[in-house]
């Protein structure tokens, strides 16, 4: 996962200037916390997290989940559970509350905080591309 992130930055780094890059970059935190906090999917590779006061962040996971995108309930596991949410931790989904839950496990990548704007163009660019 770490040598993933890496190639990324570099690709960055080689496209754009150190001030460009800066100024573009999106504000990015490991954890969240994980309090007034509600999860939907966005594709099969995307979870946003809506928490009080309007904020909105989305996590990029490494690897796609698929079925995620029809997720009614994302389920964390292991972690520091109740308070925060990591990168690398680990959740399962369900298409409703009173469905199985399904086997596979989904690995949250780094939280990115994002604009209404920005959620929609994403699910645009979701939809449009199924």
């Amino acid at each position: 996962m770490r040598n993933l992130f890496i190639v990324g930055f570099l690709c960055v780094a080689t496209t754009t200037s150190a001030a460009d890059a800066a100024q573009q970059s999106p504000t990015t935190t490991r954890c969240l916390k994980a309090t007034n906090m509600n999860m939907s999917a966005i594709g099969d590779s995307t979870v946003l997290i809506k928490q009080a006061a309007d904020r909105l962040w989305i996590s990029r996971l490494a690897q796609s989940c698929s079925g995620l995108a029809h997720a009614k309930v994302i389920l964390t596991l292991g972690g520091d559970l109740g308070t925060t949410i990591c990168r690398g931790d680990r959740f399962r989904f369900s298409q409703g509350a009173d469905l199985p839950v399904d086997p596979q496990i989904c690995v949250f990548g780094d939280f990115e905080k994002v604009t209404r704007e920005q959620v929609e163009m994403l699910r645009a660019s979701v939809t449009h591309s199924q």
